[in-house]
């Protein structure tokens, strides 16, 4: 009987290290695992915020490009009020020769010096 107790206790024993054995195996694949994971978190962190700031950078390139775009449209808004400002003086100065054309016909101031005489 003490015979098949000691045989029943090392096959106990036996399977105690064989879980003992593969208990550790799996830690150990954890750990790499694991390990493995927090490098990839940290690269994928450093890509992402690298990411982040090129397109901050962009952001506030836009930024300018749009307050210049802004100052430049205002710019030659100004320039086409100034022209238009200009063709109605053109306009006004063309009308105006017009109406003094018609005084400048030669039997028109044939008359007015005719009429001067008198």
């Amino acid at each position: 009987m003490k015979h098949c107790l000691l045989v029943s206790q090392i096959y106990m024993m036996y399977h105690l290290f064989a879980f003992v054995f593969r208990f550790n195996d799996l830690i150990a694949k954890n750990s790499i695992l694991q390990q493995f994971l927090e490098n990839e978190n940290f690269n994928t962190h450093t890509n992402n915020l690298i990411a982040l700031k090129d397109l901050e950078a962009n952001l506030v390139k836009l930024e300018v490009s749009l307050k210049d775009t802004a100052k430049e449209k205002d710019e030659v808004s100004a320039d086409v009020a100034e022209l238009q400002h200009h063709i109605k003086l053109w306009i006004s100065k063309i009308a105006f020769e017009k109406q003094t054309q018609v005084y400048n016909i030669p039997t028109f101031k044939f008359l007015e010096c005719l009429l001067s005489f008198v």
